[in-house]
Formats: structure tokens, C-alpha cells, sequence
């Protein structure tokens, strides 16, 4: 099924794509990551974006710390390895910004899975009717932000 979601494009895309690069950075060679798209209806209609890697996981004391900003799961890398540890925080804050939720979970056969969750009318940047389309767009005309198409 398609998704609209109304916010700001540049700042979901930078919330998705800092999810997807640390996947691809932690999957094992040979394996993928997966991402999928759901609507979901309880506890409200809304949106759920998995993605799913094949790698390590997270040590499970952790994952309520991993997106906070600095958290490493592995603190002996280096800005040329694996960064600061600012991407996740920052697809949260840009997530949370549209009303949204991210979480984390390990998974029994090992990887990670980190789920986004966001309204097709979000309360956060500027509600408005919302509209199903074949993409995730940017309705943001009468808001003081460029309107942006997110392709997902």
C-alpha cells in the first residue's frame, strides 16, 4: 500500500538514511538489510518502517541507550571506522519532530531491527488532511520549510 506522510522530507530522509547506513555498516557480509513498510492500525493508524540487518546485534543493556547522542556499542572505533555516534540521535530528534517513535530490538537469530513509527498526519511540524500516495511526500507548502519528495 502506498504512504503519505506529511512533514519535512530532508529531515525524514536524514533520519532514514542514517538508520540504513548503520545497518549496512553492521550486516554481515553475505547478507542484506531489509527495510519494509507496514500500516498498522493499533493503537492509531500509523506507519511502521523496519529496518533489518543481519549483524551482531546490540548488547540488550544497551538498546535503551542507542540513540542517545555519543553511544557506541563499540567504543574502540574511531571517526574513520564507524563515526561520533551522532546518527541515530539524529534520526530520532528529526522522527520525534514529526510525532514519531523509534525503537530497537535485537533479533532472536541475531541482527538488529529498528522500527520508526510515524502518523500520516502528524501533530508535530504542521498538520494537516492526510493524503495516500505512492510515495512519502512533503505537504508543506503553507509551512516556512521547503516541500520535498521522500521516495521510499
Amino acid at each position: 500500500m502506498p504512504a503519505h506522510i506529511q512533514g519535512d522530507a530532508r529531515l525524514l530522509q536524514s533520519a532514514l538514511d542514517n538508520i540504513v547506513r548503520n545497518a549496512l555498516r553492521y550486516t554481515a557480509d553475505g547478507t542484506s538489510v531489509t527495510l519494509s513498510l507496514t500500516r498498522e492500525h493499533t493503537p492509531a493508524e500509523h506507519w511502521c518502517i523496519t529496518i533489518r540487518d543481519h549483524g551482531p546485534g546490540v548488547p540488550e543493556a544497551m538498546l535503551p541507550q542507542l540513540f542517545e547522542p555519543f553511544v557506541r556499542v563499540d567504543e574502540a572505533r574511531d571517526r574513520a571506522s564507524g563515526g561520533y555516534g551522532l546518527g541515530l540521535a539524529i534520526a530520532q530528534r528529526a522522527i520525534r519532530l514529526h510525532a514519531g517513535e523509534v525503537s530497537a530490538r535485537n533479533e532472536p537469530e541475531g541482527g538488529l531491527t529498528v522500527s520508526v513509527e510515524l502518523l500520516p498526519e502528524p501533530g508535530g511540524l504542521c498538520g494537516a488532511e492526510p493524503h495516500y500516495h505512492s510515495t512519502v511526500r512533503s505537504e508543506l507548502g503553507h509551512c516556512p520549510m521547503n516541500a520535498n519528495t521522500l521516495n521510499l
